[in-house]
């Protein structure tokens, strides 16, 4: 019989150290804690880490996503498509911009944007002479979407396309390339809240390989404003005349742009964290297989299809409900196992589920609401212990069986 190694076991914990604590506090000892030096050295390793050419780090995963949209300088009221299965801020950022949003249908195996609902939207709405100007493909648990595929679409309907990669940092596209590099994409965003694979608190990122959208993005996080050297100045105040060089005063409001500035106290937790990325990742993995190994074959639950458009790096593992009686009574089994020790949690509620779409008219595709109606996400992060996993999935058997036996 399995002993409990820990009182409770969450779905999700960030993984601290005493050199991400020394990070934090050499900041609070600086003359710096905002629009410092330790926001680019932190875009400077997440680029190198990626492979991408620039980050632009932001507050929040959110803000991220609302940039990239807003530096693709679409035209007014332009649709754009995502998943139906993600967190709201996947299609929130398209209507922050005053655009238009659709939603593509998930493979019911995975949960990843399933491409072939996503080709029939994309050629009706071109047939509609309405077409579909971005599409935010979702890594949904860290596992990659079929991009070669995607990037195919992209050339043949002419669309961009910003990576919503909020839980696949780390994880590799098919050919090895790690999420974020690839030049075939626009933008890839990332989050570093604290259940993600390296945290800064709260904190987000764009990656990028395109010089001009970095610099919209950099006056864009900062309230539209430019200054300094940036060739952008136009202003009649914006170059001292003796010298051709810009006035050391002067800056300018370029566009309507936002606060959305990551301080140097997050940045420098975030450089820290980086530096263990891969050993989490690694970890991340480890624990994936355990399940996976301790779950085959299992008659109450089945692992959801992973790696196969690329390598997951696991920020969820995720898990379907195979009898129907234990989906019926999801929230029983959940409850029950947090009076064992184990958190759980869902993700996601379909977005076009949540009130505010269903006011708008939204419907819910078939196949993002029966994977939303059969799945359970279980307990992974780096700090698991090895007989954290056997013991996650003995509870939940034993959770299984009692509920069954009850209805």
């Amino acid at each position: 019989m399995l002993i409990q190694s820990r009182p409770f076991i969450p779905y999700g914990e960030h993984s601290l150290d005493d050199s991400d604590i020394a990070a934090v506090v050499d900041v609070l000892h600086s003359s710096r804690l905002t629009q410092g030096p330790a926001v680019e050295a932190f875009e400077e390793g997440l680029a190198a880490y990626v492979g991408a050419k620039y980050a632009v780090a932001v507050t929040n995963g959110t803000a991220a996503l609302h940039l990239a949209v807003l530096a693709l300088d679409l035209p007014p009221r332009s649709l754009g498509m995502t998943s139906a299965i993600s967190f709201v801020a996947s299609s929130n950022c398209l209507l922050y911009g005053g655009h238009r949003v659709a939603f593509a249908d998930v493979e019911t195996t995975n949960g990843l944007m399933n491409l072939d609902n996503l080709e029939e939207q994309l050629a009706t709405a071109r047939a509609a002479s309405d077409p579909v100007r971005v599409v935010i493909p979702v890594h949904y648990s860290g596992q990659p979407v079929d991009m070669e595929r995607l990037w195919a679409l992209k050339d043949k309907y002419g669309f961009h396309i910003i990576e919503d990669a909020a839980h696949a940092l780390g994880a590799r596209y098919p050919d090895g390339g790690i999420i974020g590099s690839s030049d075939k994409t626009a933008m890839t965003m990332v989050s570093f809240h604290p259940v993600k694979h390296i945290a800064t608190g709260e904190g987000g990122v764009i990656l990028t390989n395109d010089l001009e959208l970095k610099k919209r993005l950099l006056r864009l996080r900062s309230h539209g404003i430019t200054k300094g050297d940036d060739p952008y100045l136009n202003g009649k105040n914006a170059i001292n005349p003796r010298s051709g060089k810009a006035n050391a005063w002067y800056y300018e409001m370029q566009t309507l742009g936002f606060n959305y500035r990551l301080p140097d106290i997050n940045a420098a937790l975030g450089t820290s964290q980086l530096r263990r990325l891969k050993a989490f990742v690694e970890r991340r993995r480890h624990l994936a297989d355990t399940y996976r190994e301790l779950l085959a074959g299992n008659p109450y639950f089945r692992a959801i299809d992973s790696d196969v458009y690329g390598k997951s790096s696991y920020h969820l593992f995720v898990v379907q409900l195979t009898k129907p009686q234990l989906a019926e009574h999801r929230d029983e089994l959940m409850r029950s196992l947090l009076a064992g020790g184990v958190g759980s949690q869902v993700h996601y509620i379909p977005i076009p589920m949540q009130p505010y779409y269903q006011n708008l008219g939204y419907e819910t595709p078939k196949g993002s609401l029966a994977f939303y109606q059969r799945t359970l996400t279980l307990p992974l992060f780096p700090a698991m212990r090895d007989d954290d996993v056997p013991f996650v999935v003995q509870t939940l058997n034993a959770c299984a069986k009692k509920l069954l036996g009850e209805l």
